[in-house]
This record gives C-alpha cells, structure tokens and sequence, in this order.
C-alpha cells in the first residue's frame, strides 16, 4: 500500500473546533472566548437589532449603532432603547442627505430643536408639515412657510389640542371644515358658535352644516338672512332642518317662531323654485313650504306654471 499523506490541523483550529462543537458552550460565552470567530458586518439590520434587543451589554461590543449608515441610525433610534442609542448623533451632512424626507421628518420627531432645518422642513410633503406645525407652532410660524391646514387636520387638531385652534387658527379664509371640527370646538368654547355661524361657508358639505345645527340646537335661533345666504343650503333645506330639530327638541323651542324677516325671504325663495320648474308634488317641498303656509296647490301638468 501506499504513503497516504494525512491532512494536519493546528492546535489553534483544533481548540476552535472543539468550542464550536462543545455543547455545553453558548453562543454568547463563545463569543467572549473566540470574538474572532464572528463577522457582525455582514448581518442584517434585522438581525443587529435583534442582538441588541437579546443583550445589549454582550453585543454593544461588537455591534455600534452609531456606526450604522444614516438611515440604519435613524431606525435605530425608534427600534433601540434610549439607553442603547443616546449616543447617535447625525452630522450636518448626514441630515442634509436622509433620504428619503419621511426619515428626515422621524428624524424631526426624535429631536425636534436639535434637527429641525428650515430649508428641509419646506421638502416635507404637506402631512408631514401640518404634524410639525401642530408640535411646534411658534417655530413654524417665526421660521417656514406655514401650512394649510385640511379640513382633516382641523378635526385631528380640535380633538386633540382645541387651545391651539384658539391661539393659532383665528382666520377660516380659505379653509375647510367638518362638524365634528365645529361640534369639537364648540363644546371646547361656547364663543365658537358664532364663529362657525360667520364661518358656515366654510364647511366641506350639506352635511356637516345639518349636523352642527343638530348638535347645537339653540343655533336655530341666531340664524339670519346673511347666514341662509352665506350657506350651501337651499330656502328649502334650510325648513327642512330648522323643522327637523325644532320638532326634536319641542320644549326648547316652545313659544318660538320664525323671525318675519326669515318667513318673508324663505317665501320668495321657494316661490321663485316654483317659478323654475322645481316640482311642488315632492313631500319635502310640501313640508317646507307648509311652515310657511304657502299655497302650491295651482300646480298643474305644466311644472313651469304656478
């Protein structure tokens, strides 16, 4: 037979070998044995943090989230403890170079007085501003372009923080609003019942005026011709409503009627639909105009005729 020649192995190898198969060791002591057994560099984000979430005190050591890239420290400081990541910092060049902007605006949200940036605060998308706004009004206001705020965010707002609506929010000009705003707002301060009612213009639908109105009853009462003609609702809606809650809430409104002004205007409004072709048959109309005690019994086959 032949000399075969036999593959040796070092002590060395042979010591680490016998660690990795010995299986009374744990990962974590053979780590602290042989640390150059292990790459943490090629693991994942996932499977850093999941380390770190395991034991921080043994894989700190070998795994530094202030060395991550910008957007791994970032995730980092919302995945990590506190304690784990107090001492990340980002670079005037790191902040300038997040990408994409929603991670600058976490970034925000992590240390608001510390990243905040006028020029990337303008980069935001329109949510991510209004959040900041809402957070750190004065800034905004001394430092960027403020916001326009969505009917949406009004509603979140009022909920929420009603004493910023009151400090910040005095001008409706251009801006839509819900019932719940209004509702929010009004049972915040009574005072907003006549800011809603200068502002009924303002509201997204139909809807949302029936509701406030419906939420806040006593409103039927301060209701004049400038408001009617200042609303989405028609002559006819405008009944409809004011019957609808009267009816509701009866005792509230006992002794109460329509102001001759409201009756006289409210009359030629639904004299002039007779006029167009609107249909008198409708229950609707019928019950409007019933509160008026208008007389839309001459309507014949010809709709146009009264």
């Amino acid at each position: 037979m032949g000399n075969t020649k036999k593959k040796t192995i070092s002590a060395e190898r042979r010591q680490q070998i016998n660690l990795i198969l010995s299986s009374q060791l744990d990962v974590i002591t053979l780590l602290e044995r042989e640390p150059s057994l292990f790459d943490f560099s090629i693991l994942s984000y996932e499977s850093k943090i999941g380390l770190l979430r395991a034991d921080a005190g043994t894989f700190l050591k070998h795994i530094d989230p202030a060395a991550f890239r910008p957007a791994d420290k970032l995730r980092a400081m919302n995945d990590l403890p506190k304690t784990i990541t107090r001492d990340i910092v980002f670079t005037e060049a790191e902040i300038h170079n997040l990408r994409p902007y929603e991670y600058y605006h976490l970034l925000c949200n992590v240390s608001f007085d510390k990243y905040i940036r006028a020029p990337l605060f303008d980069k935001l998308d329109r949510q991510a501003r209004s959040e900041l706004y809402i957070r750190y009004p004065e800034w905004v206001i001394a430092n960027a372009t403020v916001p326009k705020l969505t009917s949406c965010t009004l509603a979140t707002i009022s909920s929420n923080k009603p004493a910023f609506i009151s400090k910040y929010v005095t001008d409706f000009t251009g801006l839509s609003t819900t019932s719940n705003f209004w509702n929010t707002m009004i049972c915040y301060d009574r005072t907003y019942a006549g800011v809603f009612l200068k502002n009924i213009n303002t509201c997204v639908t139909k809807t949302d005026i029936r509701e406030v109105f419906h939420r806040n009853p006593a409103l039927i009462r301060r209701i004049n011709s400038d408001i009617i003609s200042n609303s989405k609702l028609s002559a006819k809606e405008w009944l409809l409503m004011i019957r609808a809650v009267t009816t509701r809430c009866a005792k509230q409104f006992e002794g109460w009627s329509l102001p001759a002004a409201l009756v006289d205007d409210f009359r030629l409004d639904l004299t002039a639909e007779m006029l167009n072709g609107k249909s008198t048959l409708t229950r609707q109309f019928q019950n409007a105009a019933a509160m008026l005690d208008i007389d839309h019994s001459a309507e014949n086959e010809n709709p146009t005729t009264i």
